[in-house]
């Protein structure tokens, strides 16, 4: 746990740095493609330990999300994300140890990693203050919905995919997105229904998210995606939720037209 904090303490001041306060191009988009090529890697270890086609996964994934940098593919690859993780949702729900064919789970990484990063951009176009709401809601949620979950964690949510997540951690990671949008709301002065609906319906998505890598992950016979992080494990580990919740959130933002 000390790791834990002690790294998330490093990365957040680089991470909300490199978001919110260099300029957009060339600079975001190179950190944001280095990001991208990390998730590709771990994410083709659920399939090779091959270093040769690790690195030919990582080259193709950044090559599309250059690709999808046009906003109009990019708006493309989000709503289509959306659809696919309808197809996670029944995945994880029916979760059984038949592993998905290696095509399949290269293509699923490569478009859900590509419409993450897309919707980094997305939500800036939207404000930064868009963006910073979506990454608290999956941040508070994830912490607060660890803790409570390792406090007074009993009924397990889906135990076969992921033995360690509950209900009651669950329940925690939702009223820590009500309190992030009511904080918003106090600041912002945006609407209050509106905030603590799509604040609700993200977390949600980010629980999808950490529950689909999960899936894959125990597929594999992993513990973690990588050891990058101290504490955390791999990149994939850290942003889990923020791949589904990011393209998911931008949607809902821009349709509930919240920031108008």
């Amino acid at each position: 746990m000390v790791k834990r904090i002690i790294t998330a303490l490093v990365l957040l001041p680089i991470v909300c740095g490199m978001l919110f306060f260099v300029p957009t191009f060339p600079y975001l988009e190179i950190f944001i493609a280095l990001f991208v090529g990390v998730c590709a890697w771990e994410w083709a270890g659920f399939c090779y330990n091959l270093v040769l086609w690790r690195l030919s996964y990582c080259f193709i994934v950044v090559g599309l999300y250059f690709l999808m940098l046009a906003p109009l593919l990019g708006q493309i690859l989000i709503i289509a994300s959306g659809v696919m993780w309808l197809f996670a949702l029944f995945r994880v729900l029916n979760y059984n140890q038949n592993p998905q064919s290696t095509l399949r789970l290269l293509l699923t990484g490569s478009f859900l990693i590509s419409a993450c990063s897309i919707s980094i951009f997305a939500l800036k176009s939207i404000s930064d203050y868009a963006l910073l709401l979506v990454l608290l809601w999956v941040w508070v949620a994830d912490t607060l919905g660890l803790a409570v979950g390792q406090k007074f964690g009993k009924n397990k949510l889906i135990p076969l995919v992921s033995p360690r997540k509950t209900w009651e951690g669950l329940y925690g990671g939702l009223a820590g997105s009500v309190v992030v949008s009511g904080f918003a709301y106090y600041f912002m002065q945006l609407s209050l229904m509106k905030l603590i609906g799509i604040g609700l319906l993200v977390t949600l998505c980010s629980v999808l998210g950490d529950l689909l890598v999960s899936c894959y992950k125990r597929q594999a016979g992993l513990e973690d995606t990588g050891s990058i992080l101290p504490g955390h494990g791999g990149v994939l580990d850290r942003v889990d939720g923020l791949l589904a919740a990011g393209p998911l959130g931008w949607l809902l933002i821009s349709f509930s037209g919240v920031f108008s």
